[in-house]
């Protein structure tokens, strides 16, 4: 008994066969150009965030040059940074200063093209805790004796952390120190004004401001003949004035501090470690301005910030 032949079934096979084999090239066409792709965004996210944590870092080892001491509280400040190893980043870094010396970074670097990339890098550092702030434009641990053209003020600008009161005093001393002063000037009596590190004389201290920006420390008895200074002046010995000098920041002496035919211009605050015998501080024909916040200020930039530890993180996106 012959069956009966089926024509066209060879055909529809080898049609089928070509159709799955097409399905399986584009597939594999498709998932090799979907890997190769997934790998140049790879390398870009890869590019971007390396970028991002250089430019934060870049930015923080500069904090001296690039004046964040100085960073008004919660205002940010953005710079741009260029990656030498690469001319396809853009990196911008927002800097904002927080409360207690922290400094908050966060580094935003893009890659151009189809193949873009974008990473946020975000980097918390702190100034080091070099010393408390000063009580009074005048600090001392001994006596203090100023002539009647002596003028004290107040500065109650600034940020709300540092910002001093209208009622703050114009002199601060420990118990058992005398103030001889005109009309007007105010004067305190803390146990404050006795410690060492209100003078920045601990062993801890010295150190950081060994190496900070914007310190001078003079190793012995001292004459300044007049001039300017901004920063924080350490002098370990006896400081005399004999020409007119003005200072905004910090003035510390380990002896006394006097003028002598010279005019005393100060902005920040005049610190004397000296407890006798003698007075300790004797002024003269000076004005002084206490500025808490200039203080504050000089002090960040005599430290070098650090990161914090376990407070850094990327954003991928």
């Amino acid at each position: 008994m012959n069956r009966p032949r089926r024509r066209g079934v060879a055909l529809v096979g080898a049609l089928a066969f070509l159709t799955v084999s097409g399905i399986v090239i584009a597939a594999l066409v498709a998932s090799s150009l979907t890997a190769e792709r997934a790998m140049r965004l790879g390398r870009s996210g890869e590019m971007a965030i390396v970028s991002a944590e250089y430019a934060a870092s870049s930015i923080l080892a500069d904090a001296s040059a690039l004046q964040l001491a100085k960073l008004s509280l919660g205002v940010a400040r953005r710079f741009d940074v260029a990656v030498a190893q690469t001319s396809q980043v853009h990196v911008e870094v927002e800097v904002t200063r927080l409360p207690r010396g922290v400094l908050w970074f966060v580094a935003y670097a893009a890659l151009p093209g189809l193949d873009s990339g974008e990473r946020r890098v975000n980097l918390v550092a702190r100034f080091p805790d070099v010393g408390p702030l000063p009580l009074a434009a005048i600090e001392s641990r001994g006596d203090v004796s100023l002539a009647t053209d002596v003028a004290i003020s107040t500065d109650t600008s600034g940020d709300a952390e540092c910002a001093a009161r209208t009622s703050s005093p114009d002199v601060v001393t420990p118990a058992g120190a005398s103030v001889v002063a005109g009309a007007g000037i105010r004067a305190e009596t803390r146990s404050a004004a006795a410690d060492s590190d209100s003078y920045l004389l601990k062993s801890w201290q010295r150190p950081i401001l060994a190496s900070g920006s914007g310190v001078v420390h003079a190793v012995g008895d001292t004459t300044i003949t007049g001039g300017t200074f901004d920063g924080i002046l350490l002098v370990d010995g006896a400081l005399t004035i004999t020409g007119p000098l003005a200072v905004t920041g910090i003035v510390v002496a380990t002896g006394p501090i006097r003028t002598s035919g010279g005019r005393l211009s100060l902005t920040g605050a005049l610190l004397s470690a000296y407890s006798g015998p003698g007075r300790a501080i004797d002024l003269a024909a000076s004005s002084l301005r206490f500025a808490p916040c200039v203080a504050a200020t000089v002090l960040r930039a005599s430290a070098t910030p650090r990161k914090v530890r376990d407070r850094a993180w990327s954003e991928l996106y």
